[in-house]
């Protein structure tokens, strides 16, 4: 089984790493502007997405990731972010 680790800004599968910073902003096929590239903070501000048209038939499963939870810390794993409805605007923390 490849290994994961989840970090405060990142999370590393099978050696490649991915940003956390502002990942609930991006969607399949979400493009634009990497912020922070030198820093650890990296984040994608998105732009646009390819229109779900265009990804028929050229979109496949690879994986699905196995976190084991027990070898992670808790501190790197929490996460603090701002919940928004339509008209209700609240802040909170997570954790896994």
């Amino acid at each position: 089984m490849p290994e994961a680790k989840v970090s405060k800004h990142s999370f590393t599968y099978n050696g490649e790493k991915y940003f956390r910073d502002q990942s609930e902003n991006i969607q399949i096929c979400s493009f634009g502007e990497k912020d922070d590239p030198v820093g650890t903070k990296a984040s994608l501000n998105v732009i646009n997405h390819v229109a779900r048209a265009n990804l028929k038939g050229r979109v496949r499963y690879v994986t699905t990731a196995v976190i084991d939870w027990d070898r992670q810390t808790k501190v790197d794993v929490e996460t603090e972010g701002t919940l928004k409805s339509f008209t209700l605007g609240a802040s909170g923390t997570a954790t896994c």
